[in-house]
């Protein structure tokens, strides 16, 4: 199931023209990973990206950490991916996340409507082109990435982790979490 829900990501990601995406208020969850596999990103001043799935007990696995840290700087990846906190516009704009960030939501569709536009009167060939080479140079890092995430989730998933962590928020209390077994070798030095 997840493979299949990576697919549906990628197939924006890996499309033959650049998808614009325009966020306004909460981007989070699959709606970070939706404007991660997006080329260009506009958003409304009031607009803020985060990692949530670490606040839920969970590794997020439908691209953000994938595509992130080829958007952002490193550091700030793992900030938002350790502590679920927010990446504000004006911030992402500085960190070159966003392109833009528009003042009112109601500019926010008319700038990517005319980035279309401006896209869109150029060679139809030339972008797939542009895109492809783009693309094609990350391309490799992220499908085993994805991979990656998948079998993780599917081996080292804790439902009670997930469990605690909406109960602890829903008892406004801290979550109490179990200590990571420790690590045992395999090979002993004898």
């Amino acid at each position: 199931m997840l493979f299949k829900m990576h697919e549906v990501f990628d197939a924006l990601a890996k499309a033959r023209f650049p998808a614009i995406a325009a966020v306004q208020g909460a981007c989070l969850g699959g709606a970070l990973d939706l404007a991660t596999a997006c080329d260009i990103r506009l958003a409304t001043s009031d607009a803020y990206f985060s990692i949530q799935e670490i606040q839920m007990g969970m590794v997020a696995d439908l691209g953000s950490l994938q595509r992130l840290p080829r958007q952002l700087p490193q550091s700030v990846v793992r900030e938002l991916a350790y502590t679920g906190r927010r990446l504000d516009a004006n911030r992402a704009f500085k960190l070159g996340f966003v392109n833009d960030v528009l003042a009112s939501q109601s500019d926010l569709p008319k700038a990517a409507e005319m980035m279309s536009e401006e896209i869109s009167a150029r060679s139809p060939l030339a972008i797939w082109g542009t895109k492809e080479n783009f693309n094609r140079a990350e391309r490799r890092e992220i499908d085993e990435g994805l991979s990656y995430i998948a079998a993780w989730n599917a081996g080292m998933f804790m439902p009670e982790d997930v469990n605690e962590s909406l109960g602890a928020v829903a008892e406004k209390r801290k979550p109490r979490y179990r200590n990571l077994l420790p690590i045992q070798h395999v090979f002993s030095e004898e």
